[in-house]
């Protein structure tokens, strides 16, 4: 992958308030660390029984994913489609923090709290290819107590058979002392987020394999600038193009999307 294209689209990454408030007055279904249930819209149907994407940008789920006066991250969805993983800040307050959805029968759930989520900034949650993995990344202790940390690392839960794994930290060399956020598990390729210093911010590619991460390094130029922020990796089905977002092309305010094949 050597040639990067800037694409004049919108991708689902975040809202901010500015967003959210064009939306009417209603109740949000965040409070505190539990969803609150009343006067959510009852939820049928594919990718929450909202409508396919056209060529103009759309509000995803308002109300429920898209709540007013919450900053949020893109939806998970799960590779069956039964099951949609976000993170949330409430009112712009720390902790960020895990909800997820699943489809009973014909109707999906109100937002729930995820089991491992709730006492540390969490947030960015994403599957791996066979749904068994959800990554995410994370600012608590990695001894699993005591004092948050000041910047993410990367952690995962497995699926078991009566729900999820406790939250697992692959240490070096994937976490640092810097800052690691998750993008995108292809096959035996993970591709994730490493924060530099403040504003400056690349995409990395780690080998991982059996359960452990190895051969850690840089995509380096021409996807990833000096004094800039590359982000959110993701990659096509087939392995073929990678997209990620940037400020690189008309300065801090302005963040676009590229592909590189």
């Amino acid at each position: 992958m050597s040639v990067c294209k800037y694409i004049p689209l919108l991708l689902f990454l975040w809202f901010s308030n500015g967003v959210a408030d064009v939306q009417e007055q209603r109740p949000s279904p965040f409070e505190g660390n539990a969803a609150v249930h009343d006067d959510l819209p009852q939820l049928e149907g594919d990718y929450l029984g909202q409508p396919r994407p056209g060529v103009a940008p759309e509000l995803f789920a308002p109300f429920v994913v898209a709540a007013r006066h919450h900053k949020h991250s893109h939806p998970a969805f799960s590779p069956d489609g039964d099951e949609v993983w976000f993170s949330v800040y409430l009112n712009d307050e720390y902790p960020q923090k895990i909800f997820f959805m699943k489809r009973r029968g014909k109707v999906w759930t109100p937002p729930q709290l995820a089991p491992f989520s709730g006492a540390y900034q969490d947030g960015g949650p994403v599957f791996s290819a066979d749904g068994r993995k959800l990554f995410f990344y994370s600012k608590r202790p990695r001894d699993g107590s005591g004092e948050a940390r000041e910047d993410s690392d990367i952690w995962y839960v497995e699926r078991t058979d009566d729900g999820w794994s406790e939250p697992v930290n692959p240490r070096p060399p994937l976490n640092t002392a810097r800052g690691e956020y998750p993008g995108k598990l292809d096959g035996g390729n993970f591709y994730f987020t490493v924060k530099i210093e403040p504003g400056d911010y690349d995409l990395f590619r780690a080998t991982f394999r059996d359960g452990v991460f190895s051969d850690v390094r840089t995509l380096g130029p021409p996807i990833n600038t000096p004094g800039s922020l590359e982000s959110d990796p993701q990659t096509a089905l087939d392995g073929s193009y990678l997209l990620f977002t940037s400020f690189r092309r008309t300065g801090k305010d302005d963040l676009g999307i590229y592909v590189s094949f």
